[in-house]
């Protein structure tokens, strides 16, 4: 089950110039919401970055980028499955 999982949730910024946004706004605010939640800060790929997460068998990869820094406060989620669910802000 989902609230059991020890990876619930992992936020991977597209550039490592949105890893502040990644760390201040989603990753605080996910964890105030309950979650355990990771930032990946690597230098790698966003491709190499998702992979990973799914290897690791995160429940749910939260991408953040341009679109979603100025989208106040939200994040494109994914699917251990690769399934992209869409963009949708934090609170939901």
């Amino acid at each position: 089950p989902f609230w059991l999982s020890p990876r619930q949730c992992i936020v991977v910024p597209v550039d490592p110039k949105y890893t502040d946004y990644a760390v201040d706004v989603v990753q605080k605010r996910v964890h105030e919401a309950g979650f355990f939640v990771d930032v990946d800060d690597s230098a790698r790929t966003l491709n190499k970055k998702v992979r990973e997460a799914q290897v690791a068998q995160y429940n749910f990869i939260l991408v953040v980028g341009e679109k979603e820094m100025q989208g106040a406060g939200s994040v494109n989620v994914r699917t251990r499955e690769n399934q992209v669910e869409g963009t949708i802000t934090i609170d939901e």
